[in-house]
């Protein structure tokens, strides 16, 4: 067994944890001035911007953008507002809303009047949209325009077609005579009766007299889609004021006569 003299010596160094120490130091010194440098930073921008730190009442655009969209009074509202305030922002808000309020009307009075898209169940059977080129929609709804009803049906059909004209290209005040027969011999007229015959014929549950008037009516706003919006301008003209030259550049008729 070996003596005290001859155990070896175990000598445990401070070196390596004063070194860490130091290490740990010089860290936190770092973090300290860069987040000095970052506040310097904020601070530096801000008073670029001219910002007050902490005041919610301004607002102020970082870079300004320039329009290229030709309308003057556009870009010149789109260049002063980047530097204003909120209340002064709100109204330069209303000039332009204002300034665009026919447009825009125009666009929402057309997308809620004006049809779009394939009409629900006999849409794609007959294969015909709204968006369609409204001659070869025209040749598809008239194609069944000649076909025969029982008793039942021509009831329904009467019912229906006595009720809507398209009087805008021709006199007549509605679809069809009290007996039946044609009131009008042009093309919407006949695309109209047709697509009443294939509904009262094909689905006679799925459409109430009501449902087909309304899908004929669509059809009509289709073909005339001036004079269709003209009426909810002027309906909605009751009710504040509207300028009606937010039709000037609809067309008067789609289709031919």
């Amino acid at each position: 067994m070996n003596s005290d003299d001859e155990k070896p010596r175990i000598e445990v160094s401070l070196q390596p944890e004063s070194r860490n120490r130091r290490i740990m130091l010089i860290g936190i010194a770092v973090l300290i001035l860069a987040l000095f440098s970052l506040g310097g930073l904020i601070y530096a921008a801000y008073n670029y911007l001219d910002i007050d730190i902490g005041d919610s009442g301004v607002i102020e655009a970082a870079s300004v953008s320039v329009s290229s969209t030709g309308i003057s009074g556009l870009d010149k509202w789109n260049i002063e507002g980047q530097n204003l305030g909120k209340d002064k922002l709100r109204q330069k808000y209303l000039e332009l809303y204002n300034y665009t309020y026919p447009f825009l009307l125009k666009e929402a009075i057309q997308s809620e009047i004006i049809p779009s898209g394939v009409p629900e169940i006999y849409g794609e059977e007959l294969s015909v949209s709204f968006d369609g080129n409204p001659n070869a929609m025209i040749t598809v709804l008239r194609s069944y325009e000649g076909a025969a009803l029982d008793e039942t049906q021509m009831a329904r059909y009467k019912d229906v077609g006595l009720r809507i004209a398209c009087e805008y290209c021709c006199s007549a005040k509605a679809l069809i005579r009290e007996d039946g027969s044609r009131a009008c011999g042009c093309a919407h007229s006949f695309a109209m009766r047709g697509l009443a015959k294939y509904l009262i014929i094909n689905h006679p549950d799925e459409y109430s007299n009501d449902e087909i008037l309304l899908e004929l009516g669509k059809w009509k706003a289709t073909y005339f889609p001036k004079q269709t919006i003209s009426k909810a301008v002027y309906k909605y003209a009751e009710f504040g004021n509207i300028d009606p030259s937010v039709l000037t550049e609809m067309p008067n008729m789609v289709g031919s006569c």
